[in-house]
């Protein structure tokens, strides 16, 4: 009994699949140069160059893409983990790099404003709090003393005595 053979214009799924595989052997079997500089190897950011490669701080810190192995060092290792962090919570390493920049301008932009508020407002809002806990602990009379004349003045009250030999308060 003759094999039935399929016509020639349809090829097997399994050939194509034995053909493709030959193909990917050709491509990865192509030399590296892992001798070179990380910055001027020509390696796509999925290769298995880029995989075995051990990166520096300075690619852990500038690199827009983040290094798939932490560097040797304590510092880079550290950072590398910080950085490995920060990008997986916030999913910036699904962003291209042009959006990283943007997304990285725009929180560094609110949290610099957000900083100076605190410092420039926290300082009189932290005495107008004072003034007001002053104002519900000991009525009208705390809340015109600062705050020292009128803990002296309730401790005073209470019969504590700070200060010197003299007990003045």
């Amino acid at each position: 009994m003759p094999t039935r053979q399929p016509p020639p214009e349809i090829v097997p799924f399994t050939v194509k699949r034995r053909q493709r595989r030959r193909h990917d052997i050709h491509l990865s079997s192509r030399p590296v140069a892992s001798a070179m500089p990380s910055s001027t190897t020509p390696n796509h950011v999925y290769s298995a160059a880029e995989w075995k490669r051990q990166p520096t701080s300075a690619d852990v810190l500038f690199g827009f893409n983040l290094p798939y192995r932490a560097p040797q060092n304590a510092f880079g290792a550290y950072c590398w983990r910080w950085r490995l962090w920060f990008e997986s919570t916030f999913a910036l390493s699904m962003l291209q790099p042009w959006e990283k920049v943007l997304i990285m301008c725009i929180v560094n932009s609110v949290l610099i404003l957000l900083f100076i508020g605190i410092l420039c407002y926290l300082p009189s809002h932290i005495t107008a709090i004072t003034k007001r806990g002053m104002y519900y602990l000991l009525g009208t009379e705390g809340a015109d003393r600062g705050l020292t004349e009128t803990l002296s003045m309730f401790a005073g009250s209470l019969g504590l005595r700070s200060g010197g030999a003299g007990g003045e308060l």
